[in-house]
């Protein structure tokens, strides 16, 4: 079993509140009614008692390139200056299915997009989903982890967990979808590369029906086009657990895991269930 995990109360840094107030002022200035929400990783790490330099604001009502018009007009009134708004396209090969406005303040980096539900094809060759303004229980249950999928309301100093289990798998440290796992998976296929990523990471353990799904004929078969510069790519620290965990979830049956993991690796009980050793 994986490891308890103590959670800690969001603190924030002075860069931070002052970010946030900035954003509050913003909404007032410009008389909207826009309920501010810091998303996913930032939101668990705080709760891990850990810094975070990735900070995306989700919006309930805007565009976030439209919110960052009405920042940078409040910024202007204030005799400050925000940084470029650059504005980063839609690329669903790389998981990113929206558009989205990145805007420097105080030397923070920020991520600005709407609040979103996905609707997919089912039978469109790459399951490219449709974007539609969603609620914030609609853009939770959308994400990748449960953990991941918590909410904090910039407006009323709040974390906020709709799918009910993003703090309680956070706790326990269990990598789970909020969603049925094979669902997810067929959706956005790299999300199985992910769950083993932060399993290495956390040295969290995989849910067992998440296991069932990312390990099904139906989902693996998707992986088998990644390269192993891809793989490395997208784990990359913790290397060597992320491919032994890897190699165990798929017991070399697809073209990913052609070849052996490293040698000398040891991976930990808590990824999988069970233990596993290599000395090759």
């Amino acid at each position: 079993m994986a490891a308890s995990v103590q959670l800690h109360e969001v603190q924030l840094k002075k860069t931070e509140q002052d970010l946030f107030d900035i954003l509050r002022a913003t909404t007032k200035q410009a008389g909207l009614k826009t309920t501010l929400r810091c998303a996913g990783g930032w939101v668990r790490d705080k709760l891990l008692g850990k810094d975070s330099v990735d900070i995306d604001v989700a919006l309930d009502d805007l565009l976030g390139t439209q919110f960052a018009e009405h920042l940078s007009t409040y910024l202007q009134s204030q005799g400050q200056k925000a940084g470029r708004i650059a504005v980063v396209q839609a690329n669903p090969e790389k998981s990113k299915h929206l558009e989205t406005a990145k805007v420097t303040i105080n030397e923070l980096e920020v991520d600005l997009v709407n609040l979103r539900s996905e609707t997919y094809v089912s039978d469109a060759a790459h399951r490219i989903p449709e974007m539609t303004f969603g609620t914030p229980e609609q853009d939770a249950f959308r994400r990748d982890f449960t953990f991941n999928s918590m909410f904090y309301n910039i407006n009323t100093t709040e974390v906020e967990d709709f799918t009910g289990k993003g703090k309680q798998d956070l706790a326990a440290g269990i990598v789970r979808t909020p969603l049925q796992p094979k669902e997810t998976f067929l959706d956005d296929p790299l999300r199985v590369l992910r769950a083993v990523r932060f399993a290495a990471r956390f040295g969290f353990q995989l849910e067992s029906s998440l296991q069932e799904a990312a390990a099904s004929n139906e989902v693996s078969i998707y992986l088998n086009n990644l390269t192993k510069t891809t793989l490395w790519a997208i784990c990359q620290a913790h290397k060597t657990t992320f491919y032994a965990t890897l190699w165990a979830l798929y017991n070399n049956r697809y073209a990913i895991c052609q070849s052996p993991p490293p040698a000398k690796v040891t991976m930990s009980s808590s990824f999988l269930g069970t233990s596993w050793s290599s000395s090759n």
